[in-house]
């Protein structure tokens, strides 16, 4: 081999060999610097992401929260609104049955003075029975006032 030919190749095989390492360095260092650039961004965005998520959970723990306390609300409400439908019901059925029983009773008294032979006392003892416990089972449920006996 010839040395006076390899001697002159020896500074640019050199430069190359420098350059392509120079080159492989700069490469890193940029992979780097863009490795931390993007690791930056994914804490920014994950950051940015918690907030946003906190603010959704604040937001939706104050709507449930008035959602709760406009359900009580109604809720009360329409018991209110049961309890006195419930209420007029009984009370209806209240003076419906006393009118019944005041027309009953003015039927009976009719009859018994205008043909007494004729009536049929029959079941009346278990009907009246049956009245009293009907009124003490509304008494007990609260739907009438008790009569105070004398």
């Amino acid at each position: 081999m010839e040395w006076n030919i390899l001697i002159p190749m020896i500074p640019a095989v050199v430069t190359g060999v420098l350059s392509y390492l120079a080159a492989i360095s700069k490469s890193k260092s940029v992979i780097k610097s863009n490795k931390i650039i993007a690791d930056n961004e994914i804490k920014k965005i994950r950051e940015s992401a918690d907030g946003e998520i906190r603010r959704v959970k604040e937001t939706a723990d104050v709507e449930n929260q008035r959602l709760k306390e406009q359900y009580k609300h109604d809720l009360e409400k329409l018991q209110k609104e049961t309890d006195e439908r419930i209420r007029l019901m009984v009370a209806e059925k209240e003076i419906e049955s006393k009118s019944k029983s005041d027309e009953m009773a003015t039927k009976f008294a009719e009859q018994f003075f205008t043909n007494p032979k004729s009536m049929n006392l029959e079941g009346l003892g278990e009907s009246m029975s049956g009245l009293v416990q009907l009124k003490r089972q509304m008494e007990i449920l609260g739907f009438m006032p008790e009569e105070k006996e004398l």
